[in-house]
């Protein structure tokens, strides 16, 4: 008796056993593919490079399956599926001549996350405009936010400082405030000029948050 009783036994912790190596497979298979999707591929890079050109100042980026050129009006973005936070943007619906908002998130839903981004707009026109028609004056993008790009010479997250100096140069400007040091190249699009900040933390291998400001 208490032989088959510990027979059972055996045969139960095994298949336990089995059932959860199965569940930590899944998990960590899920895991992987969410971490890797907003990555770009070695052949992404080499598929967008053609047109992004060989240099930041050809003000040029991919974002999530698109290339774009700054500077850009928000209209770009919500035809590529971005959408607004409304709870953000609930008492803004139009801006005046000169009229400028604070940073509000936009979001796209991609699979099985959500990308998000922060943007704010300057209308620099004399016409009055709806909100998703405003001009971009600034928007941030962080590794966190987890937005797929690719920047002119193949610069992504995964870069490094010393990436960016290969690909670019020396930046126009650069500062560090506590373990965080920022690069700043300086370019103009027409009469637009454009401050495009690179971000890279001390304990992270790689670009934390890319910034585009845009003085028109």
């Amino acid at each position: 008796m208490k032989k088959a009783v510990s027979v059972v036994l055996v045969v139960v912790v095994l298949v336990v056993g089995l059932l959860f190596m199965r569940g930590a497979n899944r998990s960590n298979g899920n895991d992987k593919g969410k971490t890797s999707s907003y990555q770009a591929t070695a052949e992404e890079i080499s598929q967008v490079q053609g047109d992004l050109g060989e240099s930041i100042t050809s003000c040029k980026f991919y974002l999530d399956g698109k290339v774009y050129t700054a500077p850009l009006n928000v209209s770009e973005l919500i035809s590529a599926g971005w959408k607004f936070d409304e709870a953000a943007t609930k008492n803004v619906s139009s801006l005046e001549p000169g009229a400028r908002t604070n940073a509000t998130n936009i979001k796209k839903e991609n699979g099985d996350y959500s990308e998000r981004m922060s943007v704010s707009f300057l209308n620099n026109t004399d016409q009055k405009v709806a909100l998703e028609e405003a001009p971009i004056d600034t928007f941030d993008l962080s590794k966190s936010g987890k937005v797929k790009i690719i920047l002119p010479k193949g610069i992504t997250w995964e870069s490094t400082m010393e990436d960016a100096t290969a690909a670019y140069g020396n930046a126009d400007d650069s500062w560090s405030t506590g373990d965080r040091t920022y690069l700043v190249y300086s370019v103009k699009n027409g009469e637009d000029e454009i401050k495009i900040n690179l971000a890279f933390d001390k304990n992270d291998e790689g670009i934390s948050m890319l910034t585009l400001v845009q003085f028109q």
